[in-house]
């Protein structure tokens, strides 16, 4: 599986992965534009990245894959898309995430392309540029939350902690994405009214938002159906955030 063009990754593959065959006539693509969002092939996780011809993606083993380190190119010739890969990670892993990735229509490739378009390159500067998605009338942020589903998140700098509403939680709970074990207990909370409620406390062993994972962080359970927050217990771990309105990006240090 060799791809046909010159390709740069981000940093952490390309430190462990093999060269790449090169000639003097391949197109040079870069494929940093995200990840956009993880997804999971082959029963692993792996994340999304755009490039820059806005046509190829790259799926490139997430953080914590055994696969690691490999990735997937989808290449565009002649209106038909093309799989390559290449990497050292466990083969029985990526066979498998080959597998899947080959069974996706040509429709299903070009939606991915297009999505990938919406992702933003890295910031040289340090900063992390995470595109925020509408849902409504407000814009969320989508969270991989232990490694496991992906969720959208609305910033609240007045909530205390991360909240997830009791309908979501129950669902995280069935699904074992969150166990009996994450429970920590209960803390008292100031409502948006004024009142003063117990909630479940909870530990996220991980979030995800763009290429930043966040480990053991702090959340609880609202009672009603609400949106999904990301409060202090979150955006505390970052230096400063602010948000881009005219871009609609989430901007994190």
């Amino acid at each position: 599986m060799k791809p046909h063009a010159c390709l740069v990754l981000p940093a952490l593959l390309l430190a462990s992965a093999e060269p790449l065959a090169q000639g003097p006539s391949e197109p040079r693509i870069t494929c940093d534009r995200g990840p956009f969002a993880s997804r999971t092939f082959g029963g692993t996780a792996w994340d999304i990245y755009g490039c820059s011809d806005n046509r190829s993606v790259a799926v490139v083993t997430a953080r914590g894959n055994p696969a690691l380190p490999f990735y997937f190119l989808f290449t565009e010739r002649d209106g038909q898309y093309r799989l390559s890969g290449e990497g050292t990670g466990r083969p029985e892993f990526t066979r498998k995430a080959y597998d899947d990735l080959r069974r996706l229509t040509q429709q299903d490739i070009q939606a991915l392309a297009k999505e990938t378009q919406k992702a933003v390159p890295n910031n040289p500067a340090g900063a992390i540029e995470v595109q925020m998605v509408r849902n409504g009338g407000t814009y969320g942020v989508p969270v991989l939350i232990n490694n496991t589903v992906t969720l959208n998140f609305v910033l609240d700098s007045g909530a205390s902690d991360v909240s997830i509403p009791s309908d979501v939680f129950g669902t995280l709970i069935r699904a074992g994405t969150i166990t009996k074990e994450d429970i920590i207990g209960s803390d008292t909370y100031t409502l948006a009214d004024g009142s003063r409620k117990k909630l479940t406390t909870f530990r996220i062993r991980s979030l995800k938002i763009g290429p930043t994972v966040l480990e053991n962080v702090k959340g609880s359970v609202a009672d009603d159906s609400g949106p999904l927050l990301l409060g202090m217990s979150f955006l505390s771990r970052f230096k400063s955030w602010l948000v881009d309105n005219e871009r609609h990006i989430l901007v994190l240090k």
